[in-house]
């Protein structure tokens, strides 16, 4: 019976942490890069429902809501940052 509660206990905090993650994160930006990514409402990407910007310096701005549908645009910073790469 305590393996049985030892066992339910541990596979219901092994999903407590695994729902805390965001469902649609946006992806890192290298060091160096500025960052925009571009979601989408479907897979048509006719249209925009948000965005996250990341400048040169790893801060990141952004508005509206992220999906899967998403499009990642960079350029190269025209001088090295001084962050650390995540």
């Amino acid at each position: 019976m305590i393996r049985r509660l030892t066992v339910a206990a541990l596979l219901g905090s092994s999903i407590a942490v695994l729902s805390t993650a965001p469902a649609n994160a946006a992806p890192v930006c290298k060091a160096d890069y500025a960052c925009t990514v571009t979601f989408y409402s479907n897979g048509t990407h006719t249209t925009v429902i948000g965005q996250v910007y990341t400048d040169c310096e790893g801060q990141r701005s952004s508005w509206g809501s992220m999906s899967g549908y998403e499009v990642v645009t960079q350029s190269e910073c025209s001088e090295p940052s001084t962050r650390s790469t995540p």
